[in-house]
């Protein structure tokens, strides 16, 4: 039952993986509503026409449905720079939110991620180090540490190589369309 498990896990990342395809175009969600200028803060440097975050409250949001590094998806991007967090949640290409998302906190130098497997009808949670570069927790749904028997599975090296892929895919894309280091973003630099 785990090797089916665990081969549905990956047989879902590899799709996840798969390709880049931009879709649709950027357009402002209801959530995040247009401040009247763009403020110096909230035009991060060197972006592409079209591409910008919008400041409420001191957070910045983006919504990008098209330049995502994920097949058929877009990006919903929340920079916070007072807790260096940088929230990246996937899109379908309409912009509704899923639930997988990637969280990028500066603080302490790590990244969340949550993933729903369909498939396996339960969700995960992996902390990565961004220093280490490597996942050192890993919970189910509920919060039950599941990282011991994932080691135990083999698990844990494939979901590893696969979040480091994905780290490398959002701080690439992130570079690309905003010409500075998620790091950087999160810090105010």
């Amino acid at each position: 039952m785990k090797k089916s498990a665990f081969i549905a896990l990956a047989a879902l990342l590899i799709l996840t993986f798969a390709g880049c395809q931009n879709t649709a175009s950027t357009t402002p969600t209801p959530a995040s509503k247009p401040s009247a200028a763009p403020t110096p803060a909230a035009s991060p440097s060197a972006k592409p026409a079209g591409l910008e975050f919008k400041e409420e409250n001191g957070v910045l949001t983006c919504l990008d449905l098209k330049n995502s590094p994920f097949e058929k998806s877009g990006l919903r991007i929340t920079l916070d720079k007072a807790k260096k967090t940088v929230n990246f949640v996937k899109t379908d290409t309409e912009g509704k939110n899923t639930v997988e998302y990637w969280l990028f906190n500066y603080s302490n130098n790590t990244v969340t991620k949550y993933s729903y497997v369909s498939a396996m009808g339960t969700g995960y949670y992996y902390y990565f180090d961004l220093v280490k570069n490597e996942i050192t927790k890993l919970e189910d749904k509920d919060h039950a540490d599941k990282t011991e028997s994932s080691k135990q599975s083999g698990r844990l090296a494939s979901a590893n190589d696969a979040l480091k892929e994905e780290v490398s895919k959002i701080s690439a894309y992130f570079k690309q369309q905003f010409g500075k280091t998620i790091a950087d973003a999160a810090s105010g630099k």
